[in-house]
């Protein structure tokens, strides 16, 4: 009994004890599937029955999704810049769609259906990984990026119906396809339906690994244990269920490959228009995404005698260069600031100094020699959040990376180059950018190629051995290999039952904030003292809650970098100039952490302020903030 106390100690049980638990999980999990089973029937507008012949259901399951979701992000987009994004019409169109196609073509209608079904039922043990990972789907936001920006941005698009550009953003100018969906999730619920949106895409990214090596005639088995690996893998586990890029992104950047295979070895120009859509969609969806253009347009016209690259080129180039033209517009500069930056040019967000700090942030502090980069495949595996890594680890298919190129070599005339030259591509960009793992954007890829090569060693070894039971020994090994060699996937995996899910208001700021619940519940108390909606809070090392202050229907501004620096307010403050700063920025009130103006030395100018009745209000609080309404 005791043995079995402390295998269920890391479980929550309250959870389950609390209705509220499965009301919002099912009926988050619910509008997840009716938006997935949406995006599968909206494909058809471009792959209806009999265009393409698909291997598996899952397969075109997957291919579905990925194109409709596509399609329906260029649609938000397009209507998101002249900021008429009413949520609840696009929802309608969607629902009036579906009636129409199932009065018209009730057989396709049927025909996806029972793909959707047989999808979740041949993966069962993925999607029993995906419900469990799912339950911190239903944690408030507690992440800086996603608070301070990713879901902060949404909503600010939401609330103003449309694209804006807020200066004080610590990005203002991005590539913003995959938030235009999440706009739409953000509708039905501020952060549990977006959160389980992101997790699902990392289920169909196992699906897609899995699906795309059964393509290449991969051993079933071989194929199961490559999508489990992912899934499991403690940095997919750690960013699974936050508002962040890095998980849709890895699953776009696989599924525009497999697209594009399926495309160029097929003169089927539906799938050739799909190819492009969902490339541009990837292309879209972080602005450095950029580099990787290259790369699929190799993989398109590499040994291709199809004469439909001029259809592939159009389409994708104008619907991936959406972003970037705006951008150029805004700032003079499509991957704004790095060329504006590079090229000595100002910037009508970033300095110099914003920049490099970013970069620096990026970058990280890490060794440069070449014995630490042979070492990177061994050191991956023991990565923590407060190493150079700053993040969880990966496993053990990463011991096969190194031995990309020499399979690369082998299968030069074989389907599998392309794989191959695109793992080997995401990690050389991934080692010249940054070794922080959270950017191995191309693991999924990279997963498929370490299996596609763990595949032909073994058939190497089995073929040169005799032994009893050898498909057993095979799989237990690849099992080893690809989800060991060390207890890290379970240890991480265990976290997804050991939070405790608020509901409460008072509960959601515990959590949000790591138990220091008032710097969220005073938000309220600005309305005593004549804060009102819509007004501007300067907020000085506060910005990490933005989306708080936006959904309590503040605006924020402040940052370490671009406009309204915090560096400037301290500047301000020190040469006597706190009035100018404040009528500047427009502020109503000013929100600041304490430790960190004791921390600047800027605490006794402060006290002096407000010991001068500066202020009209004052809201001290002597643990973490003091709130202050200016007076006018």
């Amino acid at each position: 009994m005791n043995n079995l106390y402390h295998l269920n100690a890391f479980i929550v049980w309250e959870n389950f004890a609390e209705p509220k638990f499965y009301l919002s999980w099912l009926l988050g999990l619910l509008a997840v599937a009716l938006f997935s089973f949406t995006c599968q029937l909206i494909s058809g507008l471009l792959l209806r029955k009999n265009r393409f012949n698909f291997k598996t259901a899952p397969e075109e399951f997957v291919i579905r999704f990925t194109l409709g979701i596509s399609l329906i992000a260029f649609l938000v987009t397009a209507i998101a810049l002249f900021n008429q994004v009413y949520p609840f019409a696009i929802f309608s169109l969607f629902v009036i769609y579906v009636i129409v196609l199932y009065l018209r073509d009730k057989k396709f209608v049927n025909e996806q259906a029972l793909i959707f079904i047989q999808t979740f039922t041949k993966y069962k043990w993925y999607f029993v990984l995906f419900l469990i990972s799912s339950i911190l789907s239903l944690l408030p936001p507690i992440r800086y990026d996603e608070m301070s920006y990713h879901l902060a941005y949404i909503h600010e698009f939401l609330n103003n119906r449309g694209i804006i550009t807020d200066a004080s953003m610590r990005h203002p100018l991005y590539t913003f396809n995959w938030h235009m969906i999440q706009l739409l999730m953000a509708y039905i619920h501020p952060y549990i339906v977006p959160h389980l949106l992101t997790c699902l895409t990392g289920l169909l990214t196992s699906i897609a690994i899995s699906e795309l090596l059964n393509r290449l005639n991969t051993d079933p088995l071989f194929c199961f244990i490559a999508g489990l690996s992912f899934f499991v893998t403690p940095l997919i586990q750690h960013n699974l269920n936050y508002i962040h890029i890095d998980v849709p992104q890895m699953f776009f950047m696989l599924t525009s490959l497999y697209l594009l295979l399926l495309a160029r070895n097929n003169d089927n120009k539906y799938m050739i228009l799909a190819a492009a859509l969902c490339c541009a969609m990837f292309i879209g969806i972080k602005i450095s995404n950029f580099m990787f253009i290259p790369a699929l347009l190799f993989i398109y016209l590499f040994r291709n005698s199809q004469k439909q690259f001029f259809l592939f080129a159009i389409v994708f180039g104008i619907l991936s260069s959406t972003w970037y033209i705006r951008n150029y517009s805004i700032a003079g500069d499509p991957i704004s600031p790095i060329l504006n930056i590079t090229r000595n040019k100002p910037d009508p967000f970033w300095s110099k100094a914003d920049f490099d700090a970013v970069q620096q942030d990026v970058k990280g502090n890490h060794d440069t020699g070449l014995l630490y980069y042979l070492k990177l495949p061994l050191s991956v595996l023991k990565a923590t959040p407060e190493n150079e890594f700053a993040d969880w680890p990966l496993l053990g298919y990463v011991l096969l990376f190194p031995f990309l190129i020499f399979f690369l070599v082998k299968d030069f005339n074989n389907e599998k180059l392309f794989i191959y030259f695109m793992a080997i591509y995401g990690i050389i960009l991934w080692l010249s950018i940054s070794v922080k793992i959270r950017y191995e954007h191309h693991i999924a890829i990279a997963i498929v190629a370490a299996m596609l090569a763990w595949s032909d060693i073994w058939l190497f070894i089995s073929g040169k051995i005799s032994l009893l039971n050898k498909k057993s020994i095979c799989v237990f090994f690849t099992a080893c290999v690809f989800i060991g060699p060390t207890a890290s996937a379970f240890s991480y995996f265990k976290n997804n039952l050991s939070w405790k899910i608020p509901f409460s208001e008072e509960e959601i700021a515990k959590t949000a904030t790591y138990n220091q619940a008032d710097i969220l519940t005073s938000i309220d108390s600005l309305k005593k003292y004549n804060v009102g909606k819509n007004d501007t809070i300067y907020s000085y090392y506060y910005s990490i809650y933005k989306y708080y202050f936006i959904q309590k229907g503040y605006s924020v501004t402040g940052d370490f970098i671009n406009k309204n620096r915090f560096s400037d307010f301290e500047k301000s403050i020190r040469s006597n100039k706190t009035d100018s700063f404040l009528s500047a920025v427009h502020a109503k009130a000013i929100w600041l952490d304490k430790a960190r103006l004791k921390e600047n030395k800027i605490d006794g100018v402060i006290d002096s302020l407000i010991n001068s009745n500066h202020f009209s209000h004052v809201i001290l609080n002597n643990n973490y903030i003091i709130v202050a309404t200016i007076k006018h």
